[in-house]
């Protein structure tokens, strides 16, 4: 991935962040494991603001690759307006069935854009603090 890439600026802090997590312990968490960590604290955190409470089983003890065979920077961002999008995900997650594909593209109900972090503004939908079918009707 290309931390370059203004389409994904707001990935960089969080990718070093990460790093400097799991640098920081020769024994510890693997740079995997600390984004896993990351996507379950913010999951949780999405949840708990929306008056849920989700608790999300964590694992340690995935393996960093060092030699990846990685795509050209930009051959792996899913096209702007996502007309392919379970088919893009079935590139990128050849193991990902359609129901978990769906789960995947849902995930952007949540949130919403800073500009003071990835130079994009605005939400997905309406609600940004629910998990509901509003980004999905925004897609139709």
């Amino acid at each position: 991935m290309d931390l370059t890439n203004p389409a994904i600026l707001g990935m960089t802090s969080a990718f070093q962040a990460a790093r400097n997590l799991a640098l920081e312990s020769t024994a510890g968490p693997s740079l995997a494991d600390m984004i896993a960590f990351i996507g379950k604290s913010a999951l949780e955190n999405a949840c708990s603001k929306a008056g849920h409470t989700v608790s999300v089983e964590f694992l340690t003890w995935r393996i960093d690759c060092d030699d990846v065979d990685l795509p050209p920077p930009d051959e792996d961002l899913p096209p702007s307006d996502m007309t392919d999008a379970v088919s893009y995900l079935r590139r990128q997650f050849p193991d990902v069935n359609t129901t978990e594909a769906v789960a995947l593209m849902g995930c952007h109900s949540l949130g919403q854009l800073h500009p003071e972090i990835s130079g994009f503004s605005g939400q997905w939908d309406r609600v940004p603090v629910d998990i509901d079918n509003g980004y999905f009707r925004n897609m139709l």
